[in-house]
């Protein structure tokens, strides 16, 4: 009897310690679907619970085996739950009663864990009740995740046709820059011209100090032919010369008008191209409102969410993958157009530096090409005074060839009888007459050779004035004109 009831007692133990095994591994289940399905955050309560729950019967698992052990614990659970506990059996009983206070006391018992037991699968049953409540729930969200994924993609959609005009505005760009290095090189040939330019203007203010010299020359040389017969042939060499090299010099100065207008025209053209590039500026605004735009769009709580549901979705998260490498493309796209504008910008300034710089450099020259007006204005006051002098020298030579003449007649008129004169007095006084006659002669020669030297002077001097008013007026045409471009370019 006694190894029949141990028999019995040992396999009920075995029993009750094998549901509490399973009992254990389905609450450990259960924690694993609730921490996948609620998540940590929302199942934090329930699994303190569970877990002190978990930790009572892994303490009964572990007095399980020890007979005496297990005995102790559930006869001490039994006194501590139930209404009438019972106490411990004497030593000194009859087998029959001590069998039967063990089996009252496993019934007791018996009693007890099947209380336990329906009390758990009441609370599993609430719990696999509020786990459906929060799954339905989380279908709720994540159909709500859906729609906003739906919408999310519709966005990438538009952010992607947008990602294509900028990928044109880019290749504009690219073709603006290759317009730059086209006008780098018209600049670096117009600089070239201007070089050549300068180098002819020192050439030619050589060539005007060559020509002041031969002037200085020969106005000295007229001078000193007063005192002497003139060499008429030399001296008309010299005014074909001096003629020939004011010509050569008119001739090089329209040659330098010419060139100066190309040279304005062309800056009109600079001009034109610099006010389209300006229209252009406004595609950087577009671009910078579409990178506002793609900065407030956010991406890294969506990927958050799809790295909680994994198990569930991997499809979402591919395409979450997917999308996050185009966002880094176009992020990479709108890092490339900010250097492109940034480099735009920078050549926009130089490039309006530079014109500042040829605009000062025009005002200058305007100022020079004034100041060399003014020198010319009173140079050919200067001349008109020499031509004046010599008009009155004219006059006044021709006064005495008068004079001469005059007195010339006024010998013949002399009171001389030459009834009365002797021979001797006659012959003398022709020989006087034909002398000085032939003096006379002479010296009216020299006095119209001199005429005729001032009258070409005076011709010569007469085309100079006309030439330097000529070229005044050019020069004041042509500041006019610059001072009307200059406005026009300060106001585009």
């Amino acid at each position: 009897m006694n190894s029949k009831s141990k028999s019995k007692k040992e396999e009920q133990i075995k029993q009750l310690n094998e549901f509490l095994k399973t009992s254990a591994l389905n609450i450990i289940e259960l924690e694993r679907t609730l921490i996948q399905t609620l998540g940590a955050d929302d199942a934090n309560e329930e699994l303190d619970e569970l877990k002190e729950r978990i930790e009572k019967w892994d303490e009964k698992i572990e007095g399980a085996d020890d007979g005496r052990g297990t005995y102790v614990q559930r006869m001490s659970i039994r006194k501590s739950t139930s209404s009438s506990p019972q106490a411990f059996p004497k030593k000194n009983l009859s087998p029959e009663r001590a069998i039967n206070f063990a089996i009252k006391s496993l019934n007791s018992s018996i009693e007890f864990f099947g209380e336990e037991r329906d009390l758990f699968l009441s609370k599993q049953e609430a719990a696999k009740k509020t786990i459906e409540q929060k799954e339905e729930e989380w279908k709720q969200k994540i159909a709500e995740l859906e729609q906003q994924v739906k919408e999310a993609n519709e966005k990438r959609g538009k952010i992607e046709e947008q990602n294509e005009e900028k990928n044109k505005q880019i290749e504009r760009l690219k073709a603006l820059n290759d317009q730059y290095e086209e006008f780098d090189e018209e600049r670096e040939q117009l600089n070239e011209k201007c070089q050549s330019l300068e180098a002819r203007t020192t050439e030619l203010e050589a060539e005007k100090e060559t020509l002041a010299l031969k002037c200085t020359e020969f106005e000295f040389a007229l001078d000193e032919a007063q005192n002497r017969v003139p060499d008429l042939p030399q001296d008309d060499d010299e005014e074909s010369n001096e003629a020939f090299d004011v010509g050569m010099l008119q001739n090089r100065i329209e040659q330098l008008e010419t060139e100066n207008n190309e040279l304005s025209v062309q800056v009109d053209e600079q001009t034109d191209t610099i006010i389209k590039l300006k229209k252009e500026k406004r595609l950087s605004k577009f671009d910078d409102k579409l990178q506002g735009k793609a900065d407030d769009f956010k991406v890294e709580e969506y990927i958050k969410r799809y790295d909680d549901l994994k198990a569930k979705h991997t499809g979402l998260q591919a395409q979450c993958r997917f999308q996050e490498r185009r966002i880094d493309e176009l992020e990479k796209l709108s890092a490339t157009k900010d250097g492109a504008m940034q480099k735009l910008k920078e050549d926009r300034k130089n490039e309006r530096e530079n014109e500042m710089m040829k605009n000062k450099a025009l005002e200058d020259a305007l100022t020079a090409m004034g100041d060399e007006r003014s020198r010319l204005l009173l140079q050919i006051q200067d001349i008109e005074d020499e031509r004046q002098m010599l008009i009155f020298k004219c006059q006044a030579q021709q006064d005495a060839i008068v004079a001469v003449k005059k007195s010339a007649g006024l010998l013949k008129d002399v009171d001389f009888d030459p009834n009365n004169a002797t021979m001797e007095e006659v012959n003398d006084d022709r020989e006087r007459l034909a002398h000085r006659c032939t003096s006379l002669e002479v010296h009216i020669g020299m006095l119209e050779n001199e005429i005729t030297v001032l009258k070409s002077q005076s011709l010569a001097k007469d085309q100079m004035i006309k030439d330097l008013e000529q070229f005044t007026n050019t020069v004041s045409d042509e500041q006019n004109g610059s001072g009307s471009e200059g406005n026009s370019q300060g106001d585009s």
